[in-house]
């Protein structure tokens, strides 16, 4: 049966020798050696575009849409790690499953639940504050629209790009509604994460058949 709302990317082997669950300020760990991206949908039959990344000690999600839940649970790609996700647009299809994978990271016992995205998204979370805050995780907005987000893995810089308009070929009465709505409607963000570089090991013994000073 051909499922064509998943995509699986795998670039590199995770390792699974890091904390489960770190949270932001504790005992810094060096870069991970390997990332893995799982496109989760693709957009098509029904699904929203939504991609996880994995570095062994934190996972990042690109976009909740309203079956992202379902579709990590269903194939068992858990949400004990998901400490940030990222939204692209103040849409329906970036932010319908947002709810359901807070109360997913909040049973898993998740310490900190960060979320970025547009400024509009802070009135949504506190809409839904109420049925996702406990004692044990805090759900927090971030300013990634004012400085980049790093940690130990990633930094993170936020772009914000607006649909381009056609003056000539679109209708006034379309225009004046999209001049008089909500700007994040017409405005896409994009995430460039740019990983740090480890330190490799050396192998002596290469070295020194190679004759090579180390």
């Amino acid at each position: 049966m051909l499922r064509p709302f998943l995509c699986y990317v795998r670039l590199v082997t995770t390792p699974k020798r890091f904390l489960k669950h770190k949270r932001p300020g504790d005992k810094m760990i060096p870069p991970p050696h390997s990332i893995s991206l799982t496109v989760v949908g693709n957009g098509r039959a029904g699904s929203s575009k939504s991609m996880l990344i994995d570095t062994g000690v934190c996972r990042y999600l690109v976009n909740c849409g309203e079956s992202t839940q379902r579709v990590l649970a269903e194939y068992r790609m858990k949400t004990s790690r998901i400490q940030h996700v990222f939204l692209t647009r103040m849409s329906w299809d970036c932010t319908s499953g947002l709810l359901g994978v807070a109360l997913t990271a909040k049973a898993a016992g998740v310490k900190k639940l960060t979320i970025h995205g547009p400024t509009e998204l802070e009135h949504l979370m506190q809409l839904t504050r109420p049925f996702t805050d406990c004692k044990t995780t805090d759900i927090v907005m971030s300013e990634i629209h004012k400085k980049c987000y790093t940690d130990d893995a990633f930094r993170v810089q936020s772009f914000q790009i607006f649909k381009p308009t056609n003056v000539n070929e679109e209708p006034v009465y379309k225009r004046r509604k999209e001049n008089l709505g909500n700007v994040s409607e017409s405005s896409v963000f994009i995430y460039y994460f740019q990983p740090f570089r480890t330190r490799r090991k050396l192998i002596m013994s290469k070295f020194n058949e190679a004759c090579i000073p180390a």
